[in-house]
This record gives structure tokens, sequence and C-alpha cells, in this order.
């Protein structure tokens, strides 16, 4: 005994999704568009020393800022330089990815020591005087 089927599809019934121009798992969020200054930066970071944002990184500068095998890998410079205008090295960093745009930019919630990357990027007097800026 053969048992076939026959199925028929109506492709005039058939309608197109357009992709979301972006998906942020948590709307309630700030996304970060362009660098804070370092003031800026100091005056959001909490009483820990640490700076969290959420900021889009295109996922190919995530790739590109990588560095040859002899050197540390600088994968996180790309998501600093998303969060602070001016250059800060990070010690210790952490993110996730809450979001996603269809360009290959992923929405990260991003949080790094930025008082210890501080330290160790300016001495006491130029601390002091940030500091003061962004009081």
């Amino acid at each position: 005994m053969e048992i076939t089927a026959n199925t028929t599809v109506d492709t005039a019934a058939t309608t197109t999704i357009e992709a979301p121009t972006e998906i942020l798992l948590n709307p309630a969020l700030t996304l970060l568009e362009e660098p804070m200054s370092l003031a800026s930066a100091i005056k959001a970071m909490d009483s820990d020393g640490w700076l969290t944002a959420v900021v889009p990184v295109g996922i190919w500068s995530l790739i590109d800022s990588r560095v040859s095998e002899n050197e540390e890998s600088g994968e996180d410079y790309a998501i600093v330089a998303a969060m602070v205008a001016e250059s800060v090295i990070p010690v210790q960093m952490g993110y996730k990815v809450i979001g996603v745009r269809p360009d290959n930019v992923l929405l990260l919630e991003a949080t790094f020591e930025l008082k210890e990357a501080l330290a160790t990027c300016y001495d006491e007097d130029e601390l002091a005087e940030l500091e003061a800026q962004a009081s």
C-alpha cells in the first residue's frame, strides 16, 4: 500500500515581513550614540569607579581591533572608544550583547573600571584636574 500526499502552496497568500531597524532587548535602556567626554564619564561612573553604558559597536570593528599574536588583544578598545571620546585603555571590562541592528552593529551593555584605567593613563595632578572638571 502506497501513501502519497499532495501539498498545494498558495504563493499569492505569502506576505513579506520587514525586519526591524533595531532590536533592543530592554527598550528602557538609553543607547549612547556618541562617546561621552572624559569629564562626563567621570561624572557617570559609580562610587566604585566603574562606568556602564549601552553602546553600538560594529562587529567588524571588534574583529579588526584584534592585534598580532605577539601583543595583547585590543578587542575591548573599540568598545571603550564608543563609550569615552578620549583614549582610555581598559584594565578590567565586561559586556553583554543586548540588541542588534541589521547593519552588523551590536548593541552592547558595557562596563569597565574607569578609575583604574585613568590611574594607568594619567598622573595624580592630571587626575585631580580631570575630577575638578567633572565636578
